[in-house]
């Protein structure tokens, strides 16, 4: 079933628990990751890019999750959200055709910028009940040695993430707290939370925290940083890998397969799973707030 954001991310703050929001890009990702929320009864964010908006179209996004949501066989209550989205008129465009919440990352920008643009899109969003994240911070990586690891000096200010919602009013927060974006992450060791930066932005920001780039993160990290404020994890990359490993198998040992029915039936099943995954890697709460 498809509902407003704030009825899934509210009530996980309140309850200190973790919603996972999964990148989809297309109607296999889509029907995995419901079928996966449904499987497992648990309240689930659909996120989508500007890229996949290019991809598909605005409204061909909104109306194949809405149908798929809309199923009677689909058991879990899902959202929609716009993932990083860099200009005021594509969320403007995302709100009207469906969407009730929407990231506006002015992150790229100097510090007022990133102000300016934010509240200018949280003034419109909140006329139309529509929920609005912002960034504070880079998930920029640099190299170390062997290590791929996020760049000190672009993360999270916790002073700056407090001035930055007063001065907003956004209703989520992402933050950069040693995590990243990308593939490149996963044939390394692994990025490190900064959790002392973390509880630092927790403590003076009292408004539900989102971890980007959260693939690969260890199941017992993204339960200390939902203890620390985070209440939404965000999942693309293990999703698309799951996707091309899965498709690259179905390809080779079904070769003759005329029918691509037959060869993505397996393959909707495989992201399934590995949406399952994240979901029980979150499924422990930490009492209530």
């Amino acid at each position: 079933m498809l509902v407003h954001a704030r009825k899934i991310i509210y009530p996980a703050y309140r309850r200190r628990q973790a919603v996972v929001a999964f990148n989809t890009i297309n109607a296999e990702t889509t029907l995995a990751i419901a079928r996966a929320a449904s499987a497992l009864r648990r309240p689930t964010l659909f996120e989508v890019s500007e890229k996949t908006i290019t991809y598909l179209g605005l409204n061909t996004v909104v109306e194949l999750v809405r149908t798929i949501c809309d199923d009677p066989s689909i058991k879990a209550s899902l959202a929609i959200h716009l993932d990083h989205a860099h200009t005021y008129e594509i969320c403007v465009a995302a709100i009207k055709a469906g969407f009730t919440s929407v990231m506006i990352d002015g992150s790229a920008l100097p510090f007022s910028q990133n102000v300016k643009l934010t509240k200018r899109v949280v003034d419109y969003a909140h006329k139309h009940n529509v929920l609005v994240q912002g960034e504070v911070g880079a998930l920029k990586p640099v190299v170390k040695g062997a290590r791929l690891v996020a760049a000190s000096d672009l993360m999270t200010d916790p002073a700056q993430a407090r001035e930055f919602v007063a001065k907003t009013g956004v209703d989520t927060l992402g933050v950069a707290v040693g995590t990243l974006h990308g593939a490149m992450k996963m044939f390394h060791k692994l990025p490190q939370i900064d959790f002392s930066r973390l509880n630092s932005i927790h403590q003076l920001v009292k408004i539900p925290l989102a971890l980007h780039g959260a693939s690969g993160v260890p199941a017992k990290d993204l339960k200390k940083a939902r203890s620390l404020g985070v209440t939404i994890v965000n999942i693309d990359t293990e999703i698309r890998l799951s996707y091309l490993t899965s498709l690259r198998r179905e390809l080779k040992s079904q070769e003759h397969e005329y029918d691509p029915r037959v060869i993505f039936y397996p393959v909707i099943a495989d992201i399934q799973k590995t949406a399952e995954q994240k979901l029980k890697a979150l499924s422990t709460t930490y009492g209530t707030r």
